[in-house]
């Protein structure tokens, strides 16, 4: 069987509470040796983990040789819309993460439990990549192609 680059869209670390057992860095370990070159940090609700998955990376990249190098931590966050069903939200670039941390602001805001309403992503969407967590680890488009339409 060929070997064909991946990309992991969906990693939880022990900042998900009850729901990831592995530290960011021993994702980026068990990534790198597994030939993924990239790989996304989308924690449920929670952004703790990109400070350790940044230096992760960064310890990686001193390690290799420098034209080997090929490897790129994505971040993001799983969560929750007001009806339940679950979101993931991928930074694109500098904008995004700045987005993503306002979303994150929001959806803890005045509420009894977080959560995000489609009106909020929409108006703070900007570099950002959404969409729903697929079975079998696949990353449905909808939502991005409902609300990612450039101007």
């Amino acid at each position: 069987m060929e070997s064909r680059p991946r990309v992991e869209l969906s990693c939880h670390t022990y900042y998900s509470s009850m729901d990831g057992i592995l530290s960011p860095q021993d994702w980026i370990n068990i990534a790198w040796e597994s030939g993924f070159r990239a790989l996304a940090i989308t924690d449920f609700q929670d952004v703790q983990a990109y400070w350790k998955a940044a230096k992760a990376v960064e310890s990686l990249r001193r390690e290799a040789e420098p034209e080997a190098f090929d490897f790129k931590i994505l971040y993001g966050l799983e969560t929750v819309l007001e009806d339940g069903c679950l979101i993931h939200l991928l930074v694109q670039n500098q904008a995004g993460l700045e987005q993503l941390y306002r979303l994150l602001e929001i959806a803890r805001q005045d509420r009894e439990r977080p959560f995000l309403r489609k009106t909020e992503i929409r108006a703070h969407r900007n570099g950002l990549l959404i969409g729903c967590p697929g079975m079998d680890g696949e990353f449905s488009e909808g939502l991005r192609i409902i609300w990612m339409t450039t101007a």
